[in-house]
């Protein structure tokens, strides 16, 4: 063999280098056709997304809102529901609305009157109550002053028993008695008539029995027989006091009916008068007060009425 044919074996053993260049862009070409580009793979990414993030979306809706509703976690309904609860919208006004709010002022209209008549009513009772309370305590707490000698007491006149005095007239009568003794009054006017249904003696005519068998003499007993009432009595008396020249009187009766007499007494006109009352044994002090109290209220009235001519 020769030595050239020796010599060429080694280097057709290797491959042949091709230049740099060339061989850089031949691995270029390699890379870009075995891998795709950053811009198409990130394309590839986000849309792979989105389609994943749709599945997901569409298929775990339901399950979320079981999930929030197993948990108590408030879903959108519940959020939007309590907003609602929490700001009220205003309703627009309809026509029913309207028309129930004009039907209620018309009843409020029918029952205005109504409402005004018991303010009335009520206004009337409370001054009843505050008067009544007054008439009590003035009634009460009226203070007889010192007994000064008069010409003539006035004995106010009360029921009579089978033509006899009633225990309540006893009283005043033996009060009465003592105030002649002790010299306190000349003379004694006995005010009293008949009832309706009484034919027998007048209430005058049982006291002037009872005063003389007690030892008055007839001369001082003058008697007064027309009397119904209290105003009567004490009416009716000045007349008999001014006939024999009596000036100054004493009326005479229970405790709780001086304060009515000594108002009467005023009204009629008489100056020199005072009031004598005696305490009881026989008579309900608590019924007698509250029925003086009404008394005294109805003299009340008929001291305004009868500048009118009316009298209840």
């Amino acid at each position: 063999m020769s030595k050239r044919s020796a010599s060429a074996s080694p280097t057709q053993g290797k491959p042949k280098q091709a230049p740099a260049g060339k061989a850089q862009s031949t691995a270029k070409a390699g890379r870009s056709k075995s891998q795709p580009s950053a811009s198409s793979k990130k394309t590839e990414r986000n849309k792979e997304f989105d389609d994943f993030f749709k599945e997901t979306a569409a298929g775990s809706a339901p399950a979320s809102t079981a999930t929030a509703k197993a948990a108590g976690t408030p879903t959108a309904k519940s959020e939007k529901s309590g907003k609602q609860a929490a700001k009220p919208k205003s309703k627009p006004k309809s026509k029913p609305a309207a028309a129930k709010r004009k039907k209620r002022k018309k009843q409020d209209g029918r029952l205005k009157p109504l409402k005004l008549l018991f303010r009335a009513a009520l206004l009337a009772a409370c001054a009843v109550l505050i008067w009544c309370l007054y008439a009590y305590y003035v009634i009460i707490f009226h203070e007889q002053q010192p007994l000064q000698k008069a010409d003539a007491g006035i004995i106010l006149g009360a029921a009579l028993w089978n033509e006899q005095p009633s225990p309540a007239l006893k009283e005043r009568l033996d009060y009465a008695i003592e105030l002649y003794e002790e010299g306190l009054v000349d003379y004694l006017i006995l005010s009293g008539g008949k009832p309706n249904y009484s034919r027998g003696l007048s209430e005058a005519e049982g006291m002037q029995r009872y005063l003389a068998d007690a030892g008055i003499p007839q001369d001082k007993l003058l008697l007064e027989t027309q009397s119904r009432d209290t105003y009567e009595n004490v009416e009716f008396s000045k007349r008999v006091a001014e006939k024999h020249g009596l000036s100054s009187l004493m009326i005479i009766s229970h405790q709780y009916h001086t304060k009515r007499a000594e108002d009467i007494a005023a009204y009629v006109g008489l100056k020199h008068v005072q009031t004598a009352g005696t305490d009881t044994k026989v008579l309900n002090e608590s019924y007698h007060y509250t029925r003086e109290m009404l008394a005294y209220t109805k003299w009340q009235l008929n001291k305004l009425l009868m500048p009118l001519g009316l009298m209840i």
